[in-house]
């Protein structure tokens, strides 16, 4: 049979009991699981590396970061009509019969 002279202790379980009570419950006094202690720390460390590598070091936030793709993007676009040359209406008649590009 159980001890009931440990009023701290859960009488089926056994398991610690909390002092206070709240509208005639009580709580046990567990700790919490290892995936939420887990997942926890893994935020923490998260937190705290992507403070590090986009407010001091160098990541890039949004209006910078946008700023370099838009960049990027017309330095390719730019490279890509060097190659093709200038578009006129006679290169686009071409283009539009030529069954190869259109596949």
């Amino acid at each position: 049979m159980s001890d009931n002279s440990n009023p701290s202790h859960d009488t089926f379980t056994g398991a610690p009991i909390r002092e206070h009570a709240f509208d005639g419950i009580q709580e046990y006094d567990n700790n919490l699981p290892l995936w939420w202690q887990l997942t926890l720390y893994i935020s923490i460390v998260f937190a705290i590396c992507y403070v590090i590598w986009y407010h001091l070091g160098p990541g890039q936030l949004g209006p910078e970061r946008l700023a370099t793709e838009v960049a990027i993007v017309k330095r390719v676009k730019a490279e890509q009509l060097a190659q093709q040359g200038e578009l006129t209406e006679e290169v686009l008649c071409g283009l539009l019969t030529d069954s190869a590009r259109i596949a």
